[in-house]
């Protein structure tokens, strides 16, 4: 990744990984270094803190000092899970119990894990990296630190992440999240035609469906017509080469920012928040890609 910085915009790298058990910070674990050079081009590194239900420590690579290292909360209230480790090198929680996105071989399941709500705070990561382009990976840590909900545990006590919060938004002023059964909206697939290297197709979101199916879709996807977003699932399949794909709202210029790193010839999916063209536009979302490639969009839910 460290590599790949000055050809795309990386705001965070994700690491669902560990394993040992530490108490005191690990710096001398060989990784740091690397971990340091990512954090001094401005890209955090944000690792799960393991699965263990240790309540004094974390796992590798979580316990080096740089990282931004994650434990998971629970579904229903803000409490550390039981499975979740935590200790002094803690830094975030975010939700990790009964996750449900896509998985390996295809489908959707729910997880649990420490796995779960590390991309959470990667994720989160990129949309404020977004708003806040100047800012250090300190000074982003410290937009979450400063908002959110706060956790106890063992004495131990960090923030669980609010997006809305840590933009800036007033509380419970910003857009709320409105799951819906995974749904698709867009697959290439069935009509042959890849989406060429270097352009853009648009797309509808709401719509009959006879205007969804037409993309690819399984039809009207129920969503609200008053959401000003929604969270997509895009799958890159069958690419030509590696590349990368960027969504955002039709009519919208160009961003900077990819949502999905392609490798040539490998299935690969990402989930995204995008906002939609408003009001009454021809189309609701645009997709660009760098690479020849078939790709699929699934609606997992909008904000309202």
């Amino acid at each position: 990744m460290y590599a790949l910085r000055t050809s795309y915009d990386i705001a965070s790298v994700n690491m669902s990984l560990g394993g040992g058990y530490f108490t005191t910070y690990c710096d001398g674990d060989s990784r740091k270094e690397t971990i340091d050079l990512l954090k001094d081009a401005g890209i955090a590194t944000v690792i799960a803190s393991g699965n263990n239900g240790y309540t004094d420590g974390v796992s590798a690579p979580g316990c080096i000092s740089t990282a931004i290292t994650v434990g998971a909360t629970n579904d229903t209230v803000d409490t550390r899970a039981s499975f979740s480790n935590s200790g002094p090198q803690l830094d975030l929680y975010a939700p990790g119990v009964s996750i449900y996105s896509s998985v390996p071989g295809g489908g959707y399941d729910s997880w649990n894990g420490t796995s779960m709500a590390a991309p959470h705070v990667a994720g989160a990561w990129a949309v404020l990296k977004e708003k806040f382009p100047a800012e250090t990976v300190d000074d982003v840590e410290a937009l979450f630190d400063n908002s959110g909900v706060t956790v106890d545990s063992y004495g131990i006590s960090r923030q669980r992440i609010d997006i809305s919060e840590a933009l800036g938004e007033e509380a419970g002023a910003g857009l709320g999240f409105v799951p819906v059964p995974p749904c698709r909206i867009v697959d290439t697939r069935p009509s042959g035609v890849k989406i060429p290297a270097g352009t853009a197709r648009s797309f509808m979101v709401y719509g009959s469906d006879a205007d969804i199916q037409s993309q690819g879709g399984t039809g009207d996807c129920g969503l609200s017509w008053t959401s000003g977003a929604v969270v997509l699932n895009l799958t890159s399949t069958e690419a030509d080469g590696t590349g990368h794909f960027r969504v955002y709202p039709y009519g919208s210029a160009l961003p900077t920012a990819s949502i999905l790193n392609v490798p040539s010839g490998v299935t690969i999916a990402n989930a995204t928040v995008t906002a939609i063209c408003q009001p009454a536009c021809l189309s609701d979302i645009t997709v660009y890609s760098s690479t020849d490639s078939h790709f699929v969009i699934d609606v997992m839910g909008y904000m309202e």
